[in-house]
């Protein structure tokens, strides 16, 4: 059974499916701190460990919140903006680490092919 109600206060309460072609929500925060020097990245193995303990991500509410209280979107929106913000820096983390590796190796085999060519001299 469907229905609206709206308090004096204009608190609007919908029973049955709502559709909109435009929704705008007032923000109370958004995630670009993320990007600021001070911001502490969380570890992934902590990261890990907090999700095998809680299951589910860091500072995102837990399915039975989510259940018991319903979702405020404009919140889960900036959450889930900041997710993404940390998985872009993660991201760039580990394409740093990968080309450190890269460069790593690209020596250790071009030391290996200076003692190759040595080797070979020395037995010919």
């Amino acid at each position: 059974m469907g229905g609206i109600r709206v308090d004096k206060n204009g608190a609007v309460e919908v029973h049955g499916a709502l559709r909109a072609t435009d929704l705008s929500l007032d923000a109370k925060w958004w995630s670009d701190f993320v990007f600021t020097k001070n911001y502490n990245l969380m570890r992934l193995d902590s990261v890990k460990s907090y999700i095998m303990h809680n299951g589910h991500l860091p500072n995102m509410p837990s399915e039975k919140e989510i259940l018991d209280s319903g979702i405020n979107v404009a919140n889960m929106q900036a959450l889930q903006q900041q997710k993404i913000e940390e998985l872009t820096l993660y991201t760039i983390g580990q394409e740093q680490e990968i080309a450190i590796l890269k460069a790593k190796l690209e020596e250790q085999a071009r030391k290996q092919s200076e003692m190759e060519a040595k080797l070979n001299s020395l037995l010919k």
